[in-house]
């Protein structure tokens, strides 16, 4: 019987104590400082809801403002400080005490605190990322039970534990959150804000006897064209210590999307019973692109004596999954290929963080909308990073239906971390619990150690920095994790870290080996390097005007201004991010619209130039994770899709390079390579159209090439040299592939080189939906506009279609999905392109926010 706790009826209220070290009891009054909570709030007890974190009651008292608007941020500061009580009476249900055990609940607890009830300690908590039960039966009552969980200020917490047990290198000198088991990012990172909470996520009081289900794992041991094999592995609990009782019963039911039903059942003798299913003829699933995503009920339901007990249920799917990273007999390295049902997967993908800073609340309809915008991009993988949090279910069950592989970080970023006790049981039971939560989802296809913990150790000066008695994670990520990983789920590979490159001897970052972090490349430097796998580059860019205005407003927006430049996160500030870089490419910027377009354009073409690149150099690399999929707050990050959920150009770039079926233009030992990529399950036979065009449009010269390409491969179709002749006149001219609806340009050199005239192009709307928010605008060229952007003036929720590059009387279509209702819309767009930004005069457009 469950009974929900969360919802409204909490409170909470801060309370000053010193930070706890851990499994030490809870700490006594302390003195903050210029960090203390403001006059008046310490004692007070602030409405609440459950899920939910103190940031989110602060903000709808009123006491803190938006952390994203205007200098929300740094207004908050002592809330991460701060020690907080949450309290709610509860009443049992008539039926609640008539079982064997009464336990007290949470999904999650966000993070290092205590469990009281009637004035009792349950216990001490001291990690977010995996739930805690406690057994309640002697000192709950059935009315008036009063339960509080006092949480420790996160920020000073870990501040003292550094000082107590040592300090340890960190990404950036940030915070020392490796000493605690909570999202990493929301110490702040190198794209996001300083906003570490506390909170609850779901609970409620379990009654229940005899015995319950605790975890099941439906591995999938064997899976081909012709048989399925599934292990369901059950993990129970008995409401009495000592042997299975006598009676229990186990039963699985599946229930198959082809109308087959398979029942078994057993008597259960231990509290780790399995039952084996056999299929034959399995209705597989599939990655997105490469066949259907069909998935399947599964129901384990316990018995006693004929009564029911407890259930569980999922929907699964089945497929086999294995990572090839055995070096062949004349590769010098190791590849590193993912195989599904027993074909190599190109995975084209991005790295997914949490989509706010304060998510135990949920956001589930925003991250759904993410999901399914990655669809729309042609990704067919995300990359869950270690720095965030694991997600909630229902994401995963998305990712099952959508056919997203999810690659699975466990969550560790940028540290070293230690691994001396409590740390060990808290980082073995963590995984343990997300291993068997998480095997269920066809989608998770590889278990990673973390993120760049290695890599910072062997190359950051980590391991200069460190004792020579100080433990740094080796043993997590090269004995703990893979151990945890092959007893509760072998049937997914897993990788110690990302980057890694199989060895301690050999550096994490090797191209030659296992999966890259290209940060040391930029742009057309990408094609000097072919990696096995690259699972993060990435090229920085600002979020859309509008989404800057509506979080710092007008009058804030220029360059340089000190609400946008405080929020500038990245290594070396604008000045390394766009300062240096944007000369290089572009002539001088003359205002704040200007500014965020080039940077915006330059992230556009990187992730084409390097997505275009890994996909055109498969079977050798096989596969292009970008960094990073969305955002958390308004600021410069290397996101496609900012954080009001406005896709910016790279996000049309990066549609474009992902087309399961793409011809693409790759410059390449002195030649213009025209490639076919084919990711499909068939062969692909079509014709390319090649052309030489000039500054006014039009085709010097076009040529049509047909073309085959086997299934799951990369061809050369030709040379754009030998189709249409080599480019006369570098400031003129560009080679240009089309075929189907997608193209592909290449400029002979950069833009600020080019003599490409500027004419406004034609623009007006042809259809608005009457009442509704989409509009449809077309853009026709007047001469050769290249990288054509619609922009849209007025607060807007997508585009679709846009970012082209066009011929001379070519016309886009482009539809807009406005945030208001089209005929509330008192401003609509206006057209921006690289010709704007060439070696020629161009006269000042006024710049209209």
């Amino acid at each position: 019987m469950i009974q929900s706790i969360a919802g409204d009826g909490w409170t909470v209220r801060a309370i000053a104590s010193a930070p706890r070290l851990p499994g030490t009891p809870h700490g006594q009054p302390c003195d903050l400082g210029e960090h203390a909570a403001p006059e008046g709030i310490m004692g007070e007890r602030l409405a609440a809801t459950v899920p939910g974190c103190v940031h989110d009651a602060l903000r709808t008292a009123g006491v803190i403002a938006d952390p994203d608007r205007g200098d929300g941020e740094a207004a908050q500061d002592w809330v991460g400080r701060t020690a907080w009580g949450w309290l709610r009476s509860v009443d049992l249900e008539e039926s609640t005490r008539s079982h064997e055990r009464i336990d007290l609940v949470f999904e999650s607890i966000d993070t290092c605190g205590s469990v009281w009830l009637n004035g009792r300690c349950l216990g001490q908590v001291e990690n977010q990322f995996r739930p805690w039960r406690f057994d309640v039966r002697g000192i709950v009552r059935t009315l008036g039970n009063s339960i509080g969980v006092d949480l420790d200020g996160p920020v000073t917490t870990v501040l003292a534990r550094a000082r107590t047990l040592g300090e340890r290198p960190v990404n950036g000198g940030w915070t020392p959150y490796p000493f605690l088991r909570k999202s990493a990012c929301s110490f702040g990172w190198d794209w996001g804000p300083r906003l570490p909470s506390c909170g609850l996520g779901p609970c409620w009081i379990h009654a229940w006897s005899v015995a319950r289900i605790d975890q099941v794992r439906p591995l999938v041991t064997e899976c081909s064209a012709e048989r399925a094999t599934i292990e369901v592995m059950v993990d129970l609990e008995f409401s009495r210590e000592g042997t299975a009782p006598d009676g229990l019963e186990l039963e699985v039911e599946l229930s198959l999307d082809d109308g087959r039903l398979v029942h078994e059942r057993m008597r259960v003798r231990s509290s780790s019973p399995s039952i084996t299913i056999s299929i034959d003829r399995p209705p597989l699933w599939w990655p997105r692109g490469m066949g259907s995503q069909r998935l399947h009920p599964l129901a384990v339901r316990l018995r006693h004596g004929g009564h029911a007990l407890d259930s569980w249920s999922r929907r699964i799917g089945l497929r086999s999954v294995a990572l090839d990273s055995a070096p062949g007999p004349d590769d010098p390295g190791s590849p590193f290929t993912l195989r599904v049902n027993g074909v190599p997967v190109f995975c084209r993908g991005a790295n997914w963080i949490p989509v706010s800073p304060f998510p135990m609340a949920g956001g589930r309809e925003r991250a759904r909308a993410l999901l399914e915008q990655a669809c729309d991009a042609n990704l067919n993988m995300l990359r869950v990073w270690g720095g965030g949090q694991y997600e909630p279910q229902w994401w995963y069950e998305a990712c099952d239906e959508l056919g997203l592989m999810v690659w699975q970080d466990f969550m560790f970023a940028c540290a070293t971390y230690p691994e001396e006790q409590p740390y060990e049981d808290a980082i073995k039971a963590e995984a343990r619990h997300q291993v068997a939560r998480l095997s269920a989802h066809p989608s998770v296809v590889l278990w990673c150690g973390g993120n760049e913990d290695i890599l910072a150790w062997f190359s950051w000066g980590f391991r200069e920095r460190l004792k020579p008695d100080q433990s740094w994670g080796r043993r997590i990520w090269l004995e703990w994790l893979p151990a945890i990983c092959a007893e509760r789920d072998p049937t997914r590979p897993y990788w110690a870290e990302s980057p890694w490159s199989g060895s301690l001897e050999v550096h994490p970052n090797d191209p030659d080996r296992g999966d890259r972090h290209t940060w040391d490349l930029k742009l057309e430097a990408y094609r000097e390097q072919v990696p096995r796998f690259c699972s993060e580059f990435g090229q920085q860019s600002q979020p859309a005007v509008c989404t800057w205005r509506g979080a710092v407003g007008d009058e804030a927006l220029q360059i340089g201004h000190p609400a946008i430049a405080t929020r500038q996160r990245a290594w070396g500030g604008d000045d390394e991010q766009y300062g240096t870089l944007l000369p290089q490419w572009f002539t001088p910027t003359r205002d704040f619209g200007e500014w965020v377009w080039q940077g915006q354009l330059l992230q556009a073409r990187a992730m084409r130039w390097a997505i275009e690149w890994y996909r055109a150099n498969r079977p050798r690399c096989m596969g292009a994770l970008f960094w990073q999929w969305n955002d958390v707050w308004t600021g410069p990050s290397w996101s496609v899709i900012d954080v009001a959920g406005r896709p910016k150009p790279a996000f049309h770039a990066v549609r474009s390079a992902c087309a399961p079926r793409a011809v693409v233009l790759v410059p390449r030992n002195g030649t213009t390579q025209v490639l076919a990529i084919n990711d499909t399950a068939d062969e692909w036979s079509s014709t390319v159209t090649v052309r030489r065009v000039g500054a006014d449009g039009r085709a010097i010269r076009m040529v049509r090439v047909p073309f085959a390409v086997r299934a799951g491969s990369a061809s050369i179709v030709c040379t754009a040299e030998d189709a249409v002749g080599g480019i006369a006149d570098a400031a003129c001219e560009l080679f240009m592939a089309d075929c189907g609806e997608e193209r592909s340009i290449h400029l002979p050199q950069r833009d600020v080189m080019m003599r490409l005239p500027f004419q406004e192009p034609l623009r007006e709307c042809v259809r608005s939906a009457s009442g509704g928010r989409r509009e449809t605008w077309r853009v026709t060229s007047r001469g050769l506009l290249v990288d054509a952007w619609l922009e849209p003036l007025w607060p807007w929720e997508r585009t679709h279609g846009n970012l082209r590059t066009l011929l001379d009387g070519e016309s886009m279509e482009v539809d807009i999905d406005w945030s208001v209702p089209c005929a509330d819309v008192p401003v609509r767009t206006w057209v921006r392109s690289a010709n704007e930004f060439g070696g020629h005069p161009v006269e000042p457009r006024a710049f209209r926010p």
